[in-house]
């Protein structure tokens, strides 16, 4: 599992296009219009892709979200408006790690159970979900603090990923997102901004074979505030060149969320693309 420190540091350029016009265009036109359901009725399913695969043949630029695999399709009704296209201004996207690409939340929670027992700590799964993005480090703290229990949050910390990297073998991504990405890579910059450890979310990212899809994984450790607030996000868009305001953030809890508009972008909340 461990990896050269250069291969750690490779940050792969994703070529930014420019915005497509033509078939594309009028397709997008005909989607603000609100013509797209008619698309989706005309022909049924087949018909709709034939649409979208010609939509962006000969445009290189173009941001799409299909939510659909190269070898899977997905129907119809699963896609959402906001999730089929992009506004123009849209230059970069941006996406968590845990429970956004890649589905590690209930590995998580196994290895906080065995943590939380060890230390005698009062952790319920649902306080462990609403603190989503926020680095176990700062968590234990918090725990120790609320609960009158002298313990070193750091190496206690150290001790949360070693349960859980046994586990990472069974980390399996969250297609509907990584999807996405595949299929912007090349168009516009991607990067991961996480409130995990630089090598965990490698490795995780390097498991599911799509850490080269991105020009830069932002960690907890890079950034001085956590999620909710902004910092990771501004981090993540710097290192990719592209203003905040242009950019689009998948995430898949609440203080994501908020950290993604604090920062001036555009959200995505990933849970309802799951449903």
């Amino acid at each position: 599992m461990a990896r050269s420190t250069a291969a750690r540091r490779r940050e792969p350029q994703a070529r930014q296009g420019t915005r497509g016009t033509g078939r594309l265009g009028r397709f997008q036109a005909q989607f603000r219009a609100g013509e797209t359901a008619n698309l989706l009725v005309v022909g049924g399913a087949r018909r709709w892709m034939a649409l979208r695969r010609a939509t962006v043949e000969g445009s290189p630029g173009e941001v799409f979200d299909p939510l659909m695999s190269h070898d899977r399709e997905a129907t119809p009704s699963a896609l959402s408006t906001e999730d089929m296209t992009f506004p123009p201004h849209i230059k970069g996207l941006i996406f968590d790690c845990d429970g956004t690409l890649a589905d590690t939340m209930p590995l998580h929670w196994r290895a906080w159970q065995m943590i939380a027992a060890r230390h005698e700590l009062h952790f319920p799964e649902d306080r462990f979900y609403s603190l989503g993005g926020v680095p176990s480090r700062d968590i234990l703290k918090m725990l120790a603090e609320e609960q009158g229990r002298p313990l070193d949050h750091i190496a206690v910390a150290h001790e949360k990923e070693d349960a859980y990297l046994p586990m990472l073998p069974q980390v399996e991504p969250i297609h509907v997102v990584v999807d996405i990405a595949k299929a912007n890579v090349g168009r516009i910059p991607l990067a991961v901004a996480s409130g995990g450890t630089q090598p965990i979310i490698n490795d995780v990212l390097e498991h599911l074979g799509i850490r080269h899809m991105f020009a830069a994984v932002v960690t907890s450790e890079m950034v001085t505030h956590q999620k909710p607030a902004p910092d990771i996000f501004l981090e993540a868009a710097r290192r990719i060149g592209v203003d905040p305001r242009c950019c689009r953030a998948y995430e898949d809890t609440d203080l994501g969320l908020q950290a993604i508009r604090a920062a001036g972008m555009e959200a995505v909340d990933v849970r309802t693309m799951r449903r």
